[in-house]
């Protein structure tokens, strides 16, 4: 069971955060700050939390108790999609069916960006992990490390908060 306390200014502050599956609880009481610009890493043993409290965070899993914030908002009750968040899934998540430049342009599309930007934006994030070359393979045709920089371009191209 995942249990901390943190404090200091906060870009996301969790506060309280409760969630139990059926009597088990996973997460009890976690009140978590993390100011922006702060890395901040969860380590444990499997079952501890820390997967529950990031789905939390990103609206993934509803809390039993507790609240949300990120920068000075309280997100607890919106979907994922309305909290400007990125998120590198570890399995990573990418739509096999699509191209490695339509994978990081999802969010974007979703946004209703135009399509001139959001060709400028997928291409400045392919260039900035370094795969600018691979942007018309499908995700079957790239390695690990190549699928992991997709992830990470396809959650830094919606310019989260």
């Amino acid at each position: 069971m995942l249990s901390a306390v943190r404090t200091g200014d906060a870009g996301v502050r969790m506060e309280g955060l409760t969630k139990a599956y059926g009597a088990a609880p996973v997460v009890d009481d976690v009140s978590v700050s993390i100011r922006e610009g702060e890395v901040l890493c969860l380590v444990g043993p499997s079952g501890a939390g820390k997967s529950t409290l990031l789905g939390m965070m990103i609206g993934m899993v509803r809390p039993d108790a507790g609240s949300v914030w990120l920068g000075g908002v309280d997100v607890t009750r919106l979907p994922p999609e309305r909290r400007n968040v990125g998120t590198v899934f570890q399995s990573f998540a990418l739509f096999p069916h699509m191209s490695v430049f339509d994978n990081v342009a999802f969010g974007l599309r979703a946004r209703r960006w135009k399509r001139d930007r959001i060709g400028q934006e997928v291409a400045r994030h392919l260039e900035a992990v370094g795969i600018s070359d691979l942007a018309q393979r499908r995700p079957g045709e790239l390695s690990g490390g190549e699928r992991q920089r997709v992830a990470f371009a396809r959650a830094l191209a919606i310019n989260p908060q």
